[in-house]
């Protein structure tokens, strides 16, 4: 007879689970086709892993977790990718990239990992593009970039320990933030805003990336009384480009409408009211509508069919 665990007891053997998880993250098959045709001894080697970083949040958090090994990043205030990349030094890049030659994870579910990559990338770039309408103090556009990307960690963790969950989630055909937490709740006992959260604190990762990953979905948008200016704007900040992101690939009418008809379901929507608490006007988030659906989409699109997953990569060169 199948044991149903408790929700306490499915968070606290998920924790337990999590500290190999880091690491075990699937990339892109076309970032892991780059990064092993990169010479270990290549002098431009962390300028073009931090690249690739930019478009891979498994890539990132790779990055991130190396990094954290080499320096407390809870006592670091502006973490982006370019102080990663020269805090984890090129030794323990090239360490990571040597294990990365020797085995890499699967590919474990390419319409459903594809669809979170797409979205985590466009959150990031809204989400830079945003961050220069904050009043100060204010997150950096690269510091907002990186946040952005990594705001949805715990959906990457459940295309590793739970893709059949995921799939069960995603046939519950969620279109907004709200459904797809209730979904996660009712099909897997937590949702991936809480496994996130503790994947920050098990990791050591920033105080404020947790708070990112496990208020991204809160309803309230008010976080002055439980946060400083500057955290509390970086979670709305992050809140508002994932919502701008939902209605941009789960609304399959938003990108074709008018940009009157675009700026009245936003003003109804929550990126209305998140819109409304940094004080960010939405005709300026209209306006960016457009660019931002194009690199995004046709981009990272080239990107993922550059590569075929099953092509084999180049030897090394060094």
């Amino acid at each position: 007879m199948a044991v149903l665990l408790t929700v306490d007891e499915r968070r606290r053997k998920t924790l337990r689970l999590l500290s190999r998880y880091a690491e075990d993250l699937p990339l892109l098959p076309a970032v892991e086709a780059a990064l092993k045709v990169i010479p270990r001894h290549d002098p431009n080697l962390p300028d073009r892993i931090e690249q690739l970083a930019r478009l891979d949040p498994a890539l990132a958090i790779r990055l991130l977790y190396v990094a954290n090994h080499t320096f407390n990043f809870v006592a670091h205030r502006d973490v982006t990718l370019a102080s990663i990349m020269v805090l984890a030094g090129s030794d323990a890049v090239i360490g990571s990239m040597d294990r990365l030659h020797r085995s890499s994870p699967a590919f474990v579910n390419q319409d459903a990992q594809r669809d979170i990559w797409l979205h985590s990338v466009q959150v990031a770039m809204a989400a830079k593009a945003l961050s220069h309408l904050l009043p100060k103090p204010r997150p950096s556009g690269e510091e907002s970039y990186l946040y952005g990307l990594l705001h949805d960690l715990g959906r990457l963790i459940m295309l590793v320990t739970s893709a059949a969950k995921v799939d069960e989630v995603n046939e519950s055909n969620w279109t907004t933030g709200t459904e797809l937490v209730s979904a996660e709740q009712q099909i897997c006992g937590f949702d991936h805003g809480v496994l996130g959260w503790l994947a920050c604190r098990n990791w050591n990762f920033p105080d404020s990336l947790a708070l990112v990953n496990k208020l991204h979905h809160s309803t309230n948008p008010d976080l002055s009384h439980h946060l400083d200016q500057k955290s509390a704007a970086l979670v709305n900040l992050i809140s508002l480009a994932d919502e701008l992101s939902l209605q941009m690939t789960k609304n399959t009418k938003f990108i074709s409408l008018s940009p009157t008809d675009r700026i009245k379901v936003m003003e109804a929507s929550r990126v209305g009211r998140l819109a409304q608490a940094l004080s960010i006007p939405i005709d300026k988030i209209e306006l960016m509508i457009p660019l931002l659906d194009a690199l995004s989409r046709d981009e990272l699109r080239q990107l993922y069919e550059a590569i075929d997953p099953s092509d084999e990569p180049q030897s090394d060169s060094a």
